[in-house]
C-alpha cells in the first residue's frame, strides 16, 4: 500500500487599490413606459456629456440593464392604489485611475444630477496578477508544511501525485464608501487576494 500525504497551503496578497469605481442609478417616473425608456436614454446621454465635460472619456461610462416598472400610489382605506406612472432604473458605472486629478470634477459633475444616486468604491484593476501571486505563495506554504510534517515523522517527500487549485473560491468586491460633496480624504483599505492549493505526495 502506497503511503501518501496531502497538504493544503494558503497564500494571501494585500494590494492597495488602483481604481476608483463610481456605481450609480439614474431613476425617475414618467407617465408611460415609452416615455420612461426615452427619458432614460436622454439622461444617460446627458451624464456622458457631463463626464466628458469633466475631462473623462465618455466611453468610461458603462450602462447596465435598464428596468421599467409601473409605480402606484399607496393604498388607503377609502381609495385603491392608483397608477402614478412608470419608473425607470438605469445602472451606470464609471471607472477612473485612483488619484487621477480629474476625480473631483467627475464627482462634482455627477452630483449635479438630481436623478442620479451613486456611491464610490475602490478596486484593483488587474486582479489576475495578484491571484496568481497568491497561488505561488500557497504552493510554497503547502511545501513548507509538508516538509515540516515529514521531517517530524522521520520520512520524506516523494513525487507529487496531484495538485488541486483552490478548495474554496474567495469572494471580493470593491471597498465601498459614501460620497458627499467632496472627495474622501481617507486612503482606501488594501484589498486581499487569498488562494489555496492542495498538493498530494508519495512518501519515501
Amino acid at each position: 500500500m502506497e503511503r501518501r500525504i496531502t497538504v493544503t497551503g494558503t497564500g494571501t496578497v494585500r494590494v492597495r487599490p488602483d481604481t476608483m469605481v463610481v456605481d450609480g442609478t439614474i431613476t425617475a417616473v414618467r407617465p408611460t413606459s415609452a416615455e420612461a425608456t426615452a427619458e432614460s436614454a436622454r439622461m444617460l446621454a446627458e451624464l456622458s456629456d457631463a463626464v466628458a465635460g469633466a475631462g473623462i472619456d465618455r466611453d468610461a461610462v458603462r450602462a447596465s440593464a435598464l428596468s421599467v416598472s409601473a409605480e402606484y400610489s399607496k393604498a388607503r382605506e377609502d381609495r385603491e392604489p392608483e397608477l402614478i406612472g412608470y419608473r425607470f432604473r438605469q445602472g451606470v458605472t464609471v471607472q477612473v485611475p485612483l488619484g487621477d486629478s480629474r476625480t473631483g470634477s467627475l464627482l462634482e459633475a455627477m452630483s449635479a444630477s438630481p436623478d442620479l444616486r451613486f456611491h464610490v468604491g475602490y478596486s484593483v484593476l488587474d486582479q489576475v496578477v495578484h491571484e496568481d501571486e497568491a497561488r505561488r505563495l500557497a504552493v510554497a506554504d503547502a511545501v513548507r508544511k509538508a516538509r515540516v510534517i515529514t521531517e517530524a515523522a522521520g520520512t520524506g517527500l516523494g513525487e507529487i501525485v496531484s495538485i488541486r487549485d483552490g478548495e474554496y473560491e474567495s469572494f471580493r468586491e470593491p471597498r465601498m464608501v459614501r460620497y458627499g460633496m467632496s472627495s474622501p480624504d481617507v486612503a482606501p483599505e488594501d484589498e486581499s487576494f487569498t488562494e489555496t492549493v492542495t498538493i498530494e505526495w508519495n512518501l519515501i
